[in-house]
C-alpha cells in the first residue's frame, strides 16, 4: 500500500468505528496504540487524526488525548424538519424537498413536522408535540421555519426552549421567532427582503407605474420579519422617488373579496401596480381583477414572491421574486453542520440571499415590444 494512501485506509477505519459508537464516552486511542493496531508509522496516524479533524469528528487537547467532537457524538444520523404551515405554502413544500435531498447526500435522514392546517390553537399544539417528538428521538438538529401569523411569538419562544433545554442546535428559515427589532440567539437563513421590495419598486418605476399599493390579503403583518422588510424595502423606494407613501398603500382586504377589492381600486387612490404578500395572493387577485373587467398589466400590474410553479402557469403568467431554494437549503444546512460541530461559537448569524425577479406577462405584458424594456441588475425575463 502507497504511503500517501495509509492515512486514508486509517482514517476511514476509525471514522467507521466513530459512527458505530465505539468510542463513546472515552478518548481515541493514543497514537502509539494506534501504530501498533494498524501497522504504520507515527506520521500516518497523526495524518489520519488530522483527517478525522478536518472533518469535524475529533478534537485534540493536548497533553490529554483526542475526542469525539459534537458531530462525532452524532448516534441518531436524525434531523429535524419544522414546518408548520407547509401543506399550504408551496415553496416550503420545495424546500422539504430539497433539504431532505441535500440531507441524504450527507448521510442524515430529517424527520418532518408538519402541522395539519386549522385554527391557531390546534396548529400551535400540533407544533409542540412534534419538538418534543424530535427531542424524544435524539435528533442531532433541527431546522424550524417560526409560525408567523400574529401572537405566535409565545409559542415560538417554547418551541426554540424545548430544542435548547436539551441542547440541540436550531436554526430559523424565512424568519425569527421574536418581533423586530428584538433579535432571537439563533441562526437565521432566508433572502434579503428589503432588497427584495426595493427591486420590485425599481421595476414598477422602470414600467412607468406610480401608484403602488401592497396587498396584504386580510392577515396582519405581526411580527413577521421578512413581510416588513419587503414592505419596508418597497416603501423606501417609493419614498425616495418622490412619491408619498402612507396607510392608504397598505391594503388588507382578502385577494378574493370581490367587493373589497373594487373599492380598493375605484377609491381616489386607485393603485396602477399592485404587490403581494405571496405568488398565491397574486394569482387570486388576478383572478378577481379579471371578474372585474380590469386588465393585467394594461390596467394594474400585479407582482408575487416566491417563484412557486404556478406562477409560471397562470393567466397571465405572474411577476414575482423568486426564492433560491436550494441554495436556502444548502445553506440552512451546512449552518445547522456548523452548529453541531461547535454549539457554542460565536453570536448569531443572518444569512440573507439574493433573490431576483423574474419579470413576466403581469407586469410587462405579452407583446414582443414590452418584453424589450432594459434588465437591469437582479431583474431577468422568464
Amino acid at each position: 500500500m502507497a504511503d500517501e494512501t495509509k492515512y486514508k485506509v486509517v482514517a476511514k477505519s476509525l471514522e467507521n468505528d466513530i459512527r458505530a459508537g465505539k468510542y463513546a464516552g472515552r478518548s481515541l486511542p493514543s497514537e502509539a496504540q494506534l501504530v501498533r493496531q494498524f501497522g504504520v508509522g507515527r506520521k500516518t496516524v497523526q495524518r489520519a487524526i488530522l483527517e478525522l479533524q478536518y472533518q469535524g469528528l475529533v478534537v485534540r487537547r493536548q497533553g490529554k488525548g483526542t475526542f469525539l467532537s459534537n458531530l462525532g457524538k452524532r448516534t441518531t444520523g436524525l434531523l429535524g424538519l419544522l414546518i408548520p404551515d407547509a401543506s399550504s405554502a408551496t415553496i416550503f413544500q420545495s424546500f422539504s424537498r430539497e433539504i431532505a435531498r441535500v440531507g441524504q447526500n450527507a448521510g442524515y435522514t430529517f424527520l418532518f413536522g408538519e402541522a395539519a392546517v386549522g385554527d391557531a390553537e390546534s396548529v400551535a399544539l400540533q407544533t409542540r408535540k412534534f419538538a418534543r417528538d424530535f427531542a424524544a428521538r435524539h435528533v442531532e438538529g433541527v431546522i424550524f421555519r417560526p409560525l408567523v401569523d400574529e401572537g405566535y411569538e409565545k409559542v415560538n419562544l417554547e418551541i426554540a426552549g424545548i430544542f435548547k433545554k436539551v441542547g440541540i442546535p436550531l436554526v430559523l428559515i424565512d424568519s425569527d421567532i421574536v418581533s423586530s427589532p428584538k433579535r432571537s440567539e439563533f441562526d437565521i437563513v432566508g433572502i434579503n427582503n428589503i432588497v427584495a421590495g426595493q427591486r420590485i419598486a425599481d421595476h414598477l418605476f422602470g414600467l412607468g407605474r406610480r401608484r403602488i399599493a401592497f396587498l396584504m390579503d386580510a392577515s396582519p403583518l405581526g411580527f413577521s420579519v421578512n413581510l416588513r422588510s419587503r414592505l419596508f424595502g418597497l416603501a423606501g423606494a417609493v419614498v425616495s422617488a418622490g412619491m408619498e407613501w402612507n396607510a392608504k398603500h397598505v391594503l388588507t382586504v382578502r385577494a378574493d373579496d370581490v367587493a373589497g377589492i373594487r373599492r380598493s381600486i375605484c377609491r381616489r387612490y386607485s393603485p396602477d401596480a399592485i404587490v403581494c404578500a405571496n405568488d398565491a395572493v397574486a394569482i387570486r387577485l388576478m383572478q378577481t381583477l379579471s371578474f372585474l373587467g380590469k386588465r393585467v398589466p394594461e390596467d394594474i400590474a400585479v407582482v408575487g414572491c416566491d417563484g412557486i410553479d404556478s406562477s409560471r402557469l397562470s393567466v397571465p403568467s405572474l411577476t414575482t421574486i423568486h426564492q433560491p431554494v436550494e441554495q436556502i437549503a444548502e445553506e440552512a444546512f451546512m449552518t445547522l453542520m456548523s452548529r453541531i460541530r461547535n454549539t457554542t461559537g460565536g453570536n448569531p448569524r443572518e444569512i440573507l440571499l439574493d433573490a431576483p425577479l423574474v419579470a413576466r406577462s403581469s407586469t410587462i405584458g405579452s407583446n414582443s415590444c414590452a418584453r424589450k424594456i432594459r434588465i437591469r441588475k437582479g431583474i431577468i425575463t422568464s
